[in-house]
């Protein structure tokens, strides 16, 4: 489930991990028809966005097969949520890692 939220730099992320929904439109890969992380389900998501730039995105998760996998294929810088502090696993090329929630306001400032 995908939701965006455009902050006051205007830019559009993407998230979806298990907390309440903030605003905005919703992705979900059943009524798309594309799982994730394939390309067509984030080409689906960008082509019903007015104006959507991929360096103005973040893809926000919490699964690294689906989520940022997904976002790191597409060109999208990704933020993981990991609140277990697991290792990284080698060769991801995560933007950023959190462990709280929270920690994403630091980001988007």
């Amino acid at each position: 489930n995908f939701s965006l939220v455009n902050n006051s730099a205007g830019a559009v992320v993407i998230y979806s991990v298990n907390f309440p929904r903030i605003a905005g439109d919703s992705y979900i890969s059943d009524a798309i028809g594309v799982a994730k992380p394939k390309k067509g389900f984030f080409d689906a998501v960008a082509a019903d966005i007015e104006g959507f730039d991929k360096s103005k995105a973040l893809v926000i998760g919490d699964s690294l097969t689906s989520d940022i996998k997904g976002g790191v294929e597409y060109g999208i810088d990704t933020c993981w949520l990991n609140p277990k502090g697991k290792e990284v696993p080698e060769g991801m090329n995560i933007t950023y890692v959190i462990g709280d929630i929270r920690d994403l306001l630091n980001i988007l400032e």
